[in-house]
């Protein structure tokens, strides 16, 4: 568990630098949507930008993590296999630990994401003239795709628990 604190840790720290770039990076009108070739198609200012991001940041920074605390100590309340097993009071604290990592990781992966997109939508509206470079937001989006269904696949696999009863 304390691999995935000091990655959560460290995404927040990293999320925070992100968003203090683009606070001195953006201009005061900014794009914001790009279209499948890379040209803008929508705009908006730094400050709407920023709020969102800021907003969005903490939904997701603080929101998961939150959602991990009330799973963890409800395993009834808890969409899970082998319920019983697991809502056992021997057996409940590796539920805990196993949800709240997944939520760290969860987190983090998608902190991450977003920050990589601030970084790739700061150079799109420093270029002349504004265009998304398509290869960074590309392998940057597949990555937190194939990254998060690895995660979901790894924390399912480790709930089949061998002594857990199967159906």
């Amino acid at each position: 568990m304390r691999w995935t604190r000091i990655l959560y840790g460290a995404t927040c720290v990293v999320y925070v630098g992100t968003l203090t770039l683009a606070t001195w990076a953006l201009p005061d009108r900014l794009a914001s949507h790009f279209s499948p070739a890379g040209l803008p198609n929508q705009w908006e200012s730094r400050t709407s930008y920023l709020i969102t991001n800021l907003i969005l940041g903490v939904a997701i920074l603080g929101g998961l993590p939150a959602l991990g605390v009330v799973s963890g100590r409800h395993p009834r309340f808890t969409n899970i296999g082998n319920r019983e097993y697991w809502s056992r009071p021997e057996h409940r604290d590796e539920f805990r630990r196993g949800v709240m990592n997944l939520v760290l990781v969860l987190a983090s992966i998608t902190a991450l994401f977003i920050s990589v997109t601030q970084v790739v939508l700061v150079w799109a509206n420093r270029t002349t003239p504004t265009t998304l470079p398509a290869f960074p937001y590309a392998l940057s989006a597949i990555a937190f795709a194939l990254i998060t269904i690895a995660t979901a696949f790894l924390y399912l696999r480790r709930r089949h628990h061998k002594d857990s009863p199967r159906r």
